[in-house]
C-alpha cells in the first residue's frame, strides 16, 4: 500500500485536509487488482498545517463492476473488468461524499451491481481511521507518532533477518523451469551471498510477456521481490 500512498502524494499532496478520506483502486496507482480497495486518510499534527503520516486499509469486495460477477474475468483493458477508482475524495471536512460516490460506481459501460454494499465498506475504515487520527493526538500527538513509527519501522526491519539468515545458510545456488499449459516458461536462478545474507531471483530465461495473469503491475512485482 505504499505506492497507493504515494501516488496519493503526487496527484492531491498540495490538497490533502484533515479529516480527507481517498479511496483508490488503480493496479497502476499502487493497487493490487480492482475489486480491492485501499482507503487511505492523511494525519496532520494539531496545527492541522503539518502532514505526519498515512492511515490505509485495503479490502477485497464481492463485485466492483466489469462484464462478470466479481470482477475477475481476464480482460484486456482494466475499463472492462470493473470500475476504475484512482484517489476519489471519498469525505472531505467529515462530509461524506456519497451521491459522488455512487455516481461513480454506476459509471461505465459495465458498473457495479450493488453500489449499497460497496458503499457500506469504505465506511467502516473510515471511521477506524478516524478513531485513529483521535487516538493520536491524545498520546502525545507529532512526537509520541514519530516515535512510534521510527520503533515500527526498526522492528519491521529488524524481526525478518534471523529466519531469513537461516534460510538462506542451507540454500544452495540453483537453477528450475517450469512449462505452462500454453507452452510459455517461467523460470528462475537462485544466486545466494551468504556473506552479505541475501539472495536474488533472477527470471531473465523466461517467455515473453503475455496478456494474462501472469503479467502485474510494479507495486505487484515489488512486493513479490522484496
Amino acid at each position: 500500500m505504499g505506492e497507493s500512498v504515494q501516488s496519493l502524494l503526487v496527484a492531491q499532496g498540495k490538497n490533502l485536509e484533515p479529516v480527507d478520506v481517498f479511496v483508490l483502486n488503480n493496479p497502476f496507482n499502487g493497487g493490487t487488482h480492482l475489486p480491492d480497495i485501499t482507503v487511505m486518510t492523511p494525519v496532520f499534527a494539531e496545527s492541522g498545517k503539518d502532514l505526519l503520516f498515512f492511515v490505509a486499509s485495503r479490502g477485497h469486495h464481492a463485485d466492483i463492476g466489469g462484464i462478470t460477477p466479481g470482477s475477475m474475468l481476464q480482460q484486456r483493458q482494466p475499463g472492462t473488468r470493473s470500475v476504475v477508482i484512482d484517489n476519489f475524495l471519498l469525505v472531505r471536512a467529515g462530509i461524506f461524499r456519497e451521491t459522488e460516490m455512487v455516481e461513480l460506481l454506476r459509471s461505465g459501460a459495465y458498473p457495479a451491481r450493488n453500489s449499497a454494499q460497496n458503499i457500506g465498506r469504505p465506511q467502516s475504515p473510515g471511521s477506524g481511521k478516524r478513531q485513529g487520527q483521535r487516538k493520536t493526538d491524545a498520546t502525545g500527538g507529532r512526537p509520541r507518532s514519530e516515535d512510534g513509527a521510527a520503533t515500527t519501522c526498526g522492528s519491521s526491519e529488524r524481526t525478518p533477518r534471523w529466519p531469513c539468515a537461516e534460510v538462506i545458510d542451507r540454500l544452495q545456488d540453483g537453477q528450475f523451469s517450469y512449462e505452462m499449459d500454453d507452452g510459455s516458461c517461467i523460470s528462475v536462478t537462485i544466486k545466494v551471498d551468504r556473506a552479505r545474507e541475501k539472495s536474488s531471483s533472477i527470471f531473465s530465461r523466461c517467455s515473453e510477456q503475455v496478456s494474462t495473469n501472469l503479467n502485474a503491475p510494479r507495486s505487484i512485482c515489488r512486493a513479490a521481490v522484496l
